[in-house]
């Protein structure tokens, strides 16, 4: 939850630090055996450092909040590298800056931006380019493998808009045009399931 002060609370499952913070024993109950927190709370780690919050941004179970200056912070599952920084480790309890990322606004332009799929992030930039990390797909045939740092998708017109689903990206390009990519087991991409990616 973010108020319209920049304060930022989280409230629910926390396996894998998707709500920001540790939970004390004390103030966790298990829900089918995962530890979870029923009562709203802050996340500290932006109200000790004075940050301001202007966005959050919710993929599966990990978060991205965007602050006053652009600075993107991120924390929960990064076993897919979705986290945009050092993938060395897996669950991060506390936000920390999206060193990836913020590079990444530092050396091309400013991030306009970002959602999350299931186990990946993507981000358009003010010169209408699309990056993304993580790995958006559910890998049937193990012949794809995370992407850790930001990549950039070849692309012909500039970008406008992006979605992220499940496990598929949708661009929508200053022509009006829909551009997807990802998995498409199911048709989410917009055309028959074959090719499946």
């Amino acid at each position: 939850f973010l108020t319209d002060t920049g304060s930022l609370y989280s409230v629910g499952r926390n396996d894998k630090g998707q709500l920001g913070f540790e939970v004390p024993n004390t103030e966790a109950s298990l829900v089918s055996g995962v530890k979870c927190k029923s009562s709203i709370s802050p996340l500290s780690y932006f109200q000790i450092n004075k940050i301001h919050i202007t966005d959050i941004i919710c993929g599966s179970d990990f978060s991205y909040a965007k602050d006053t200056n652009f600075t993107f912070y991120s924390w929960g599952n990064n076993k897919n590298s979705q986290l945009g920084r050092d993938n060395k480790i897996i669950y991060q309890f506390e936000p920390m800056p999206a060193e990836y990322i913020n590079n990444l606004q530092k050396q091309t332009s400013k991030i306009v931006s970002l959602c999350c799929g299931w186990m990946h992030a993507c981000c358009l930039t003010e010169k209408g380019e699309v990056y993304y990390w993580g790995n958006p797909l559910i890998d049937y045939d193990k012949n794809f493998s995370d992407i850790k740092t930001p990549q950039k998708i070849s692309q012909e017109h500039k970008i406008k808009q992006i979605s992220s689903g499940f496990h598929h990206i949708a661009m929508l390009t200053e022509k009006n045009e829909l551009l997807t990519l990802g998995l498409n087991d199911f048709g989410q991409l917009g055309y028959e399931t074959e090719p499946i990616y």
